[in-house]
């Protein structure tokens, strides 16, 4: 009975989150912040390990329990718009697609997984009443988790209304770098220690602190 039920499964369900859409998409296209609303490898005693980049197209995250291993891995991004992503569960593939959308005071999320059901997986649902029940209720937890998790990282947050300061203009000394992601921590590191150094040897004034401005972050080429 169980053998001779369907192959395939493919569930959606939606969320609204009253936060920006850039700011959730923003969240969410980072693997590091998936322990915190990933509700079908929670409690599970996971061993998470990440690459080098955890966000953008190819970042990935691989997780291991007792009974199953995991990953994920971005296939395609749209920036503040959609992420496409392959899920490999204990060897089974299956796609999962995510789409952000500007909705009334927040954003709407998303989330559709879709692919094959190994013989387990069937026993599973069987038993849970169904595969729309058992993977709808993993994918409605995990929205609500991470609908939870946005408003906890925003409220600890203390961040002052803008406004508008006029600024005499002023010269600036730059220096430049390109350099993989990985290192940018240790380069930026001494990069302001040497303009510190810079200042001080030369006894130039400086107008408030130095500061880092990207020019490029390529998260293909790591770069």
């Amino acid at each position: 009975f169980v053998a001779t039920q369907k192959d395939t499964y493919q569930i959606e369900r939606s969320h609204f989150v009253k936060l920006p859409k850039s700011v959730v998409f923003s969240y969410v296209s980072d693997f590091k912040n998936w322990e915190q609303f990933g509700n079908w490898h929670q409690n599970e005693g996971n061993s998470f390990t990440y690459p080098a980049v955890t966000s953008g197209k190819n970042a990935h995250l691989n997780w291991s329990n007792a009974t199953s291993t995991g990953k994920i891995t971005n296939v395609n991004i749209k920036a503040n718009q959609s992420i496409q992503q392959e899920l490999d569960y204990n060897g089974a593939l299956s796609k999962m697609n995510w789409n952000f959308k500007d909705s009334l005071g927040g954003t709407k999320i998303t989330w559709q997984a879709k692919g094959r059901m190994p013989f387990k997986f069937k026993v599973s649902a069987i038993t849970s009443g169904g595969v729309d029940k058992l993977m709808g209720a993993i994918i409605e937890q995990s929205l609500n988790d991470l609908d939870r998790t946005l408003n906890k990282e925003i409220s600890s947050k203390k961040i002052s209304e803008p406004k508008l300061v006029d600024l005499p203009a002023v010269g600036y000394l730059k220096q430049s770098i390109t350099s993989k992601i990985s290192d940018l921590p240790s380069n930026i590191r001494i990069m302001l220690a040497r303009m510190n150094y810079f200042f001080k040897k030369n006894n130039i004034k400086a107008s408030g602190a130095p500061f880092v401005v990207y020019e490029t972050f390529d998260t293909q080429k790591g770069l």
